[in-house]
């Protein structure tokens, strides 16, 4: 599948871009066999799905997790690259990334750590002679500061971060480890925009968990993250419920002692006197609010 510039400010991969809804992303990739992975137990709505093998992008076959969710979407992306040994490992993830550069974008890492040497001080020297033992300082050689890592370029204006180790797990630079089968490395670069955030990572194991031997795995997150809108303030006026009981309901739901002093006072008429003092009624009213 060609992939073109990127020109829209959200980040994409392939067909899929982040922001597309739940069923955007299955017409992207229709033969794919989608699951629901996250259903609201509330709604029913599907807010995140998964498909082995969905997509194809620059000859690899990707597994794709999405999550759409209000405020926060996710596209993750797994595949293989196809290599069993280190240095085609190597190959094989440069040429991947370097075909993707146009749509993802320039990529970067971070810096190399840096390991502090020793200094180098003093060292006492002892020598024994026919008149005893004799101590005298020498300047001390000691350990310089050693960069663990390397950085590779690629592409127009790319660069990912080599991170190799042995055997001990012990962190080897990349020439040695080539010196010699190296038992792992990886391979990391991101991007970084508003809101967004992109994390891709191949990885090289001589003796991974499965017994399938070698195994270069290749892995790619975005990430994109939306400030929620303020809450709305609730507008006592326009939320006030007007309730004009009729004749009948006001009857019904005064108590049946004052409604039947009213209506022996109605009954005896203004003159009789009875039934016409005040009546006090208690109302109590309690409102909720549904959100």
């Amino acid at each position: 599948m060609p992939i073109s510039l990127l020109t829209a400010t959200l980040l994409s991969i392939g067909p899929l871009t982040l922001g597309m809804s739940v069923d955007e992303i299955r017409a992207a990739a229709p033969r794919a066999e989608w699951e629901n992975v996250l259903v609201s137990r509330h709604s029913g709505r599907v807010f995140g799905i998964e498909a082995p093998a969905a997509l194809e992008v620059a000859g690899v076959a990707l597994d794709v997790q999405a999550l759409v969710h209000y405020y926060e979407q996710r596209l993750e992306l797994h595949g293989a690259l196809p290599a069993t040994e280190a240095k085609s490992c190597e190959q094989a993830a440069l040429a991947w990334l370097t075909a993707v550069e146009p749509q993802l974008g320039p990529l970067t890492s971070r810096e190399p750590r840096v390991e502090p040497g020793r200094p180098g001080g003093l060292q006492w020297h002892v020598s024994r002679g026919p008149n005893g033992v004799m101590v005298a300082p020498s300047p001390g050689v000691g350990t310089p500061d050693r960069v663990e890592g390397e950085l590779l370029p690629l592409g127009q204006n790319s660069r990912v971060l080599y991170e190799g180790f042995d055997e001990d797990h012990r962190r080897r630079t990349r020439k040695a480890l080539f010196a010699k089968a190296p038992f792992r490395f990886d391979l990391s670069a991101e991007r970084d925009l508003p809101g967004q955030r992109l994390e891709v990572e191949v990885r090289y194991e001589a003796t991974p968990p499965n017994p399938a031997g070698p195994h270069c795995a290749l892995h790619l997150k975005m990430e994109r993250r939306q400030t929620p809108p303020p809450p709305t303030e609730f507008d006592t006026a326009k939320a006030r419920i007007a309730f004009q009981p009729n004749l009948a309901m006001r009857h019904w739901m005064l108590p049946d002692a004052v409604a039947a002093a009213l209506s022996a006072g109605a009954g005896a008429g203004a003159g009789a006197g009875a039934g016409t003092g005040p009546v006090e009624v208690r109302l109590r009213c309690n409102i909720d609010r549904a959100t």
